[in-house]
């Protein structure tokens, strides 16, 4: 796995700083899917979830906290490869109130006739790769894992606060298992 060298983190930092922040509510959406974005969001605090609707239920596909890239991350593929616009296939929706930081997808993505073409380069292709991992051990986990073995693996990878601080019927989602077997699996442990 890619990993960050001194230098990049501190060009991570610096360009944190020169960027507006913004307030998110409890509820607000960032992102609904089938509306078209312009703007991708670095979390600073609270906890957000990326979901999708199938059969009209919300199914939750990733959880985010920290320092952590918020954008519809199949639709931003498409961008990478020439397109103008491209609408969300996801919803993001914070679930506590926090501050993100905003960029324009334009300047998110890296142009090679930027100064800071290959610091920039690798720190995008960091971030993209690290939410490819996220992801698949999330389908790994849903293949290969009973339900308790869901959570337990949950409660082991995924920081603290989202543990702590998502609600159990998102976790469920997550999970792949009804709020009812989670709540059997919470009275166990």
């Amino acid at each position: 796995m890619p990993s960050l060298q001194d230098h990049e983190s501190a060009w991570i930092t610096q360009k944190l700083q020169s960027l507006p922040l913004k307030s998110v509510d409890k509820g607000q959406r960032l992102y609904t899917e089938g509306q078209y974005f312009d703007t991708v969001y670095i979390t600073l605090s609270g906890l957000y979830r990326s979901y999708y609707i199938f059969e009209n239920q919300e199914v939750n596909l990733r959880f985010l906290a920290g320092h952590s890239l918020l954008c519809p991350l199949s639709s931003l593929g498409s961008l990478l490869y020439g397109g103008d616009k491209q609408k969300s296939v996801e919803s993001i929706e914070c679930v506590s109130a926090g501050q993100v930081f905003c960029l324009s997808v334009k300047d998110f993505i890296p142009h090679p006739k930027q100064n800071d073409y290959a610091t920039h380069l690798k720190v995008f292709n960091t971030i993209v790769f690290e939410h490819y991992l996220s992801l698949e051990r999330r389908l790994r986990m849903i293949q290969l894992k009973r339900a308790k073995q869901r959570y337990d693996y949950f409660c082991q990878v995924m920081p603290v606060d989202i543990v702590h601080g998502m609600p159990s019927f998102h976790i469920a989602s997550y999970l792949g298992i009804t709020p009812e077997a989670l709540s059997r699996i919470k009275s166990k442990n």
